[in-house]
This record gives C-alpha cells, sequence and structure tokens, in this order.
C-alpha cells in the first residue's frame, strides 16, 4: 500500500510528464463548478408560468399577458423554458392586490 506522499510524488510525475492534460483537466474541472453554479443560479426560485400562476391563484394568461406588456421580467427564453424572476414578480402581485383592494373599497358604502 502506497503512502500518501508516495501518491502525491506519482501524482507530481504525471503532471509533469503532460503539463497539458493536467491544465485541461483543471480547466475543465472549472468549467463544471462555473456551470453548476450558473445552473444553481438560474433555476432558484425562479417559477415558471404556470408555478407563478398558481402561486398567485390566477390565469396562466395573465401571467402570460403580463410578461408581454413588460411588467414581469423573465429569463428571456421562450415556452416551457421561460422563467420568471421573484423579485418582478412580487411587485407584480402586490400591484395586483392594491388594485383589487382599490376595487373593493370603491363599493363598500360607507
Amino acid at each position: 500500500m502506497a503512502t500518501l506522499s508516495e501518491l502525491k510524488e506519482l501524482a507530481q510525475k504525471r503532471r509533469e510528464a503532460n503539463p497539458e492534460a493536467a491544465q485541461l483537466r483543471q480547466r475543465l474541472a472549472k468549467l463544471i463548478v462555473k456551470n453548476e453554479i450558473k445552473k444553481l443560479i438560474q433555476n432558484a426560485a425562479w417559477p415558471t408560468q404556470s408555478e407563478a400562476a398558481k402561486f398567485l391563484d390566477i390565469h396562466r394568461g395573465t401571467i402570460c399577458r403580463a410578461i408581454a406588456e413588460g411588467k414581469l421580467e423573465t429569463n428571456g427564453l421562450k415556452g416551457r423554458l421561460c422563467q420568471i424572476d421573484p423579485v418582478s414578480l412580487l411587485k407584480f402581485h402586490k400591484e395586483r392586490e392594491q388594485r383589487e383592494n382599490a376595487k373593493i373599497e370603491r363599493k363598500i358604502p360607507d
């Protein structure tokens, strides 16, 4: 059984024998990690149109219309890949809620 120092020496000799391959492996590992982080950031709490509609208890068409009107920010993709920025979804919800409350207040006599 090889000791830790022997394994380190072996790895060093291998890197010295083929430095380009070692560099390529390191770059590939960095790209993989970077890509995974990007995926996490992109997918973290960015709901689809259907998920947003369910969350707000409204029709998906209302969400699509809000996107088309620029009231909701998205990841820029179309169809099923479209995801909505959670911050803009919250703003949209608050504005919608305020309009609904204003309508109710107008209907209630003093």
